[in-house]
């Protein structure tokens, strides 16, 4: 079996532009869990997933330090949307014959005519009372979902549910769920709708659906499980009840009982670098105008798309590129989802040099970019012909996205960080660049007058988040 799931999760990590077989050791002593591997891995040293899971990510502000106190955070997230693996609908021998699986058919469709995969979910915690949420579904005007539950394995019949979860938000999410469903990076292993498409369908499409099956509820857990409550017309997505997955689940008592299960997954699917999600804040807050977001991204190659267009973008990465109207939007992670592209590509100032970089070893570069954009018509609701400037912080570096299983490689890390720090205290063309990124961030030094009502944005390596400022 392990041997069948490393060459499936070899095709479905070049689809999704993921390296899913190597996730899949990281995640072998976490059960397979991304939840778990949070909390042994990345929380451990600090013991502070039981102290996350406490906190209520959307309204309780207690753990909060006075460097945010009343900075909204906006976590880019994503549903999956396509067969997504909830739990066994039967087993024979103590192995999973079929897998009860959900798919969102309001959801829309690629050019193929398949349903996206993934969907944005934007989860907000409010730096203030009087601030407004950002659309939890951005891509669908309506703000609900209609979901429907089946079972994967079709071989003996189809059984089939179907539920709509209106007024769909996040705000019953921990703090903690909130990282993790953010973050949940090898999610398109427990995807049934990535099984079936493109160059991973080609290889499943030989191998019986049972035993996909199988294979789904032993990755299932890769993507982060969340309750919705549907009632008094309002559905929030919540922690999971403890042990709801243990048993069977059958589409049917996923629509019965006023309680769905819905799979989360890494932002990053659609946009890492949850522009987009800050933008659809500061439109809900009445805050868009004259609008300025500050990201950090890194370079990953360039849109050959983009470069016809204006040769300047082959310099901010395709990370990047992925927010202005032109670009392949499969080009890094190859699975049907809603455009990130809501800036007119055509317009954009500022693309041929930074305004300050920093070139040290191995490789390491820093550039800042001040980017004149307009945003155009899009997949995410947010309105055409708004001006503002995207403060994109570009950094080069040979380490990989994920270090091996040696821990050798982990120094390559440290010395990411060393570089970054250090070149921060740097001069350049008039700018020390710490100066640059607080004042882009509404820190240390008065705001000047362009980035008032800004929004500041600033992924992390636990997900898509960014903080949110605005006037």
């Amino acid at each position: 079996m392990t041997g069948v799931i490393v060459s499936i999760l070899n095709a479905v990590g070049n689809k999704a532009g993921v390296n899913l077989a190597q996730l899949y050791g990281l995640l072998a002593n976490s059960s397979f869990n991304w939840n778990d591997f949070l909390s042994k891995v990345i929380f451990e040293p600090d013991n502070a997933a039981q102290l996350l899971q406490s906190v209520n990510f959307y309204s309780d502000q207690s753990l909060r330090t006075d460097a945010l106190p009343d900075q909204s955070l906006i976590y880019e997230s994503s549903i999956s949307s396509n067969e997504a693996a909830i739990n066994k609908y039967s087993s024979l021998l103590g192995v999973t014959n079929n897998e009860t699986v959900s798919t969102i058919s309001n959801a829309g469709t690629d050019t193929s005519g398949n349903t996206y995969s993934y969907i944005p979910a934007v989860i907000t915690s409010l730096g203030s009372k009087t601030d407004i949420s950002a659309p939890a579904l951005p891509s669908i005007s309506t703000g609900s979902l209609d979901a429907t539950y089946s079972t994967y394995n079709t071989t003996f019949g189809s059984h089939s549910a179907t539920t709509v979860l209106p007024n769909f938000n996040l705000d019953g999410l921990s703090a903690f769920l909130a990282a993790s469903a953010s973050s949940a990076a090898a999610s398109a292993a427990a995807s049934g709708g990535v099984y079936n498409t493109g160059s991973v369908g080609n290889i499943t499409k030989h191998i019986p659906s049972s035993l996909l099956s199988a294979l789904l509820n032993e990755t299932q857990d890769l993507s982060s499980l969340v309750q919705v409550n549907n009632a008094n017309g309002s559905s929030t997505a919540s922690d999971p009840t403890s042990g709801i997955l243990d048993g069977y689940t059958t589409p049917a008592s996923l629509v019965t009982q006023g309680n769905s299960l819905l799979r989360l997954a890494d932002g990053g699917y659609i946009d890492n670098t949850s522009v987009t999600a800050g933008l659809t804040y500061l439109q809900a807050n009445n805050d868009i105008n004259n609008f300025t977001d500050t990201a950090l991204t890194f370079f990953d190659g360039v849109d050959p798309n983009l470069g016809k267009i204006n040769p300047g973008y082959n310099n901010i990465g395709e990370e990047a590129e992925l927010l202005f109207t032109g670009s392949n939007q499969n080009q890094r992670h190859n699975v049907g989802h809603p455009s990130a592209a809501v800036f007119d590509s055509a317009q954009t100032t500022g693309l041929d040099e930074p305004i300050w970089e920093y070139i040290g070893s191995n490789g390491f570069k820093l550039e800042d970019f001040q980017l004149g954009v307009t945003t155009a018509p899009n997949d995410m609701g947010i309105a055409a012909g708004e001006h503002g400037t995207l403060n994109l912080w570009v950094v080069t570096t040979k380490a990989g996205a994920l270090p091996s299983l040696n821990q050798a490689s982990w120094s390559q890390y440290s010395d990411l960080y060393d570089q970054m720090i250090a070149g921060l205290q740097t001069s350049d063309n008039g700018h020390i660049g710490a100066d640059l990124l607080a004042n882009s961030l509404g820190l240390g030094n008065p705001t000047p007058a362009p980035f008032q009502g800004a929004t500041s944005l600033l992924p992390a390596t636990s997900g898509d988040p960014m903080l949110v400022s605005h006037a």
